[in-house]
């Protein structure tokens, strides 16, 4: 059926949906979904399940499987098992103080990073709070799960903020959850994009000036702090930006907009305070340094793949493009697909022509969104100079790293047309919807040849079909009215996503990462620390990343965050200052490596150190080594 005007214009202005009885009603009943999230939180924060890859870490000291409940641990998310859980178990470790005693380095555990420390900044690191009451196994399953749960109702509280109906977005949220930017990068920015909605959510709070500049700071330090990425933060605030002024104008005029502004230059100022040393480390490093980046960069199939999301991988999590899975996941669903498909022109154009509120905030929600993607999209695709996009920082920002904002944008585009038209739900409308995934199906897989090969291993890309021709039946069948269809559309593009994208991660106990297995691999490496005399562990074959550390080790084999030149120079002392400072003044997984001539830097993140220059003498001289430096 096709809605009256008057009753599309009610949905379109947030004020007039507001006064509905409908949206009273709705309003003064327990949001179920809310309610369903936040328990099915506290019930994994009881197992102590995470979505960590660190099975792989287990895999490596003898232990595969270990605490393993379902899924698979995967290699490619090593900034997660190798780095950032390691430094979560060293702060366990290390009594939660800043610098680590533990380590040859005493390295500074301020970092990008947010980690549980016994600091000032405590109080805005609310994930890590019950790590001084419980089992750090536990505490580290509550530090995910909040963030699951903060994702999952900030974005259902952000979208009926923008007026739309609790189902609705509650079905957007999960949708943008199962996207496959949110599940390939929950374990790294995964806080980033949890907590940004409700900095948007604080925006719109109705508060005492005093009060909401205190909220405004408050939650962007908590935001900030939880991991300080700028090429994430930054369109996250341009695409927070451009859906306030699509919504809800009037959160910007300046009696609003002054004490939001103060309270975010308050949280940017804390965050500085408490990261102004390694920030200054970093900015003087070779890497990464004070990067300027062009735009462009980004392939044009995964420029696609915002609106098919299946266009740039594989069913088993395999890219097409030859780079790596992570780094051609994007925010996109197929939900603006299938709005612009079944979308009832007619009745947007009714819309359109019949002026009023209505007209107003629709054109207003389409100009603005429109715009702030086409300006991201030419960041993205047009190899434009980094001094175009230094107004708004987009000279520290990679193109690919824009997609999830670009996502959230087109989310919120395809739930505007599908609000304002209605739908149209019937079989020639499919045919179309089926022709554009089948089309793109077939280019991405490498045209005709192969076809029934494909279509045994890599059917995800057409999985859409099945549940739309469910939706489009009790359609035609008179079974789905109204919004019914909008809602229904959106269900099917949460299903895809959450059958293509929801299995990456897997649920690893925590248990056996805070309270480590005993196996022949721990045993050699404790028999190894107890031949150094300052108890460091030097043998092949070691852990990768930080993992040393984090079981407890005294390990030269770590990642240094922070370079550490003064601690390193006494070991090098014939190389020259210049080359010194190029291969150890940067970000580094550092390896120690047997029988390696001379240090080297492979890959930019990398430095590969001769393990005879760390011996004890003794050991060094059996080997026909000299002594090329002043132990340390």
């Amino acid at each position: 059926m096709t809605a009256m005007p008057e009753r599309v214009g009610t949905a379109l202005d947030p004020s007039a949906a507001a006064a509905s009885l409908g949206r009273e009603r709705s309003r003064s009943w327990p949001d179920l979904f809310v309610l369903a999230v936040v328990l099915t939180g506290l019930v994994y924060t009881a197992l102590a399940w995470t979505p960590s890859s660190y099975g792989v870490a287990l895999g490596g000291i003898g232990a595969p499987g270990e605490g393993l409940v379902v899924g698979t641990p995967k290699p490619i998310r090593s900034d997660e098992w190798a780095v950032w859980t390691p430094f979560v178990q060293i702060a366990v470790n290390n009594g939660f103080q800043r610098f680590n005693a533990l380590s040859p380095y005493g390295e500074d555990l301020r970092n990008f990073n947010a980690l549980p420390l016994l600091d000032w900044a405590l109080v805005f690191k609310p994930q890590f709070w019950p790590f001084f009451a419980v089992d750090p196994a536990w505490a580290f399953s509550f530090s995910h799960a909040v963030l699951i749960v903060l994702f999952l109702t900030g974005y259902h509280r952000l979208f009926v903020a923008f007026g739309f109906s609790r189902a609705w977005s509650a079905a957007a949220a999960c949708a943008l959850f199962f996207t496959s930017y949110a599940q390939f990068w929950w374990t790294t920015t995964g806080p980033l994009l949890a907590i940004f909605p409700w900095l948007l959510l604080a925006v719109l709070a109705r508060l005492p000036w005093y009060l909401h500049a205190g909220l405004m700071a408050y939650v962007t330090t908590f935001w900030l702090l939880s991991h300080l990425y700028p090429p994430i933060i930054i369109p996250l605030s341009f695409a927070g930006g451009a859906l306030l002024l699509a919504f809800r104008p009037e959160t910007l005029r300046p009696r609003r907009l002054l004490p939001c502004l103060l309270g975010a230059v308050v949280g940017i100022g804390l965050t500085w305070l408490y990261l102004h040393e390694p920030i200054r480390v970093m900015a003087a490093t070779v890497y990464p340094g004070s990067r300027s980046l062009g735009g462009g960069g980004v392939p044009l199939p995964l420029y696609l793949a915002q609106f098919l999301p299946f266009l740039v991988s594989t069913d088993d999590y395999r890219d097409l493009l030859g780079l790596n899975i992570c780094e051609v996941a994007t925010g996109g669903s197929h939900l603006l697909l299938l709005a612009l498909v079944f979308l009832d022109y007619g009745q947007l154009g009714t819309v359109l022509r019949h002026g009023g509120p209505a007209r107003t905030a629709l054109l207003r929600q389409l100009a603005v969104l429109l715009a702030a993607f086409a300006l991201m999209s030419v960041w993205m695709l047009a190899p434009v100079p980094s001094g175009w996009g230094r107004f708004l920082l987009w000279d520290k920002v990679q193109g690919n790293r824009m997609v999830f904002a670009t996502g959230l944008l087109l989310l919120a585009l395809g739930l505007v047309l599908l609000r304002a038209g209605a739908v149209r739900l019937s079989w020639g409308r499919f045919a179309v919807a089926a022709l554009t995934v089948g089309l793109a199906w077939a280019a991405a897989n490498g045209g005709l040849d192969n076809l029934a090969g494909r279509l045994a291993n890599n059917l995800t890309d057409l999985a859409i079909l099945p549940p739309l021709a469910v939706v489009v039946w009790l359609g035609v069948r008179g079974r789905l009215t109204g919004a019914q269809g909008g809602f229904a559309l959106i269900l099917c593009a949460l299903a895809v996503n959450g059958v293509g994208f929801g299995g990456f991660n897997p649920i690893q106990s925590a248990w056996p990462i805070f309270h480590r297995p005993a196996t022949p691999v721990t045993a050699a490496f404790a028999e190894s620390a107890a031949a150094h005399p300052q108890g460091w562990v030097l043998r092949g074959g070691m852990l990768p990343g930080a993992l040393m550390q984090g079981l407890g080790y005294r390990s030269l084999q770590h990642v240094q965050i922070a370079p550490d030149l003064d601690f390193f120079r006494p070991y090098f002392p014939e190389m020259d200052d210049a080359a010194f400072n190029q291969l150890f003044n940067r970000y580094a997984h550092i390896q120690i490596v047997p029988g390696l001539s001379a240090p080297g830097s492979p890959q930019a993140d990398v430095i590969q150190l001769p393990m005879e220059r760390f011996l004890p003498p003794p050991l060094r001289d059996q080997r026909g080594e000299t002594t090329p430096g002043t132990m340390k």
